[in-house]
């Protein structure tokens, strides 16, 4: 989770080599009001957002767990300590 800036909503991310994944919050982390999902090895400059492409099959069957590592990354905070993001 990210706290806002200037002109862009508070966010949250799970990134590997492989896939992006972004969701965006109405200043209440718990409510979801956009959600990005690149495949990074087809579209390695994330062009394309495949969860409003209008193409449902071609969204992730992992969209559930990415959705799961954004949620509990929002309880973690940096990387020592005992609130340490995994």
């Amino acid at each position: 989770f990210t706290p806002p800036a200037k002109g862009i909503p508070p966010w949250g991310s799970s990134r590997t080599t492989t896939e992006q994944y972004v969701e965006y919050y109405s200043g209440d982390p718990q409510r979801v009001v956009f959600r990005e999902y690149y495949d990074r090895q087809a579209d390695p400059w994330e062009l394309r957002n495949l969860l409003r492409d209008g193409d449902p099959s071609n969204n992730p069957a992992s969209l559930g767990l990415l959705e799961a590592q954004v949620n509990q990354g929002r309880g973690c905070h940096g990387t020592v300590g005992p609130e340490a993001c995994p």
